[in-house]
């Protein structure tokens, strides 16, 4: 696996050179991994929303955690 991913990490660089250009930036940082490319793409997402969206994302992890949440 580790190989794997070695012989292929140009790919992920050459992903990341791509986003930063269509981001327009200077300087690509991890938390630019997590902003859409798309313009188009609009989200508007309540509060209560996305409470329950994490709610129902934790709640594999078992009863108490979610109740901890």
């Amino acid at each position: 696996m580790i190989k794997a991913m070695h012989d292929n990490m140009h790919l992920m660089h050459r992903y990341m050179k791509l986003r930063k250009e269509v981001l327009g930036l200077d300087e690509l940082h991890m938390y630019d991994v997590y902003t859409t490319m798309v313009k188009e793409a609009k989200m508007d997402i309540s509060f209560e929303e996305a409470v329950e969206t994490v709610k129902k994302g934790v709640a594999v992890l078992g009863e108490k955690y979610s109740k901890d949440l």
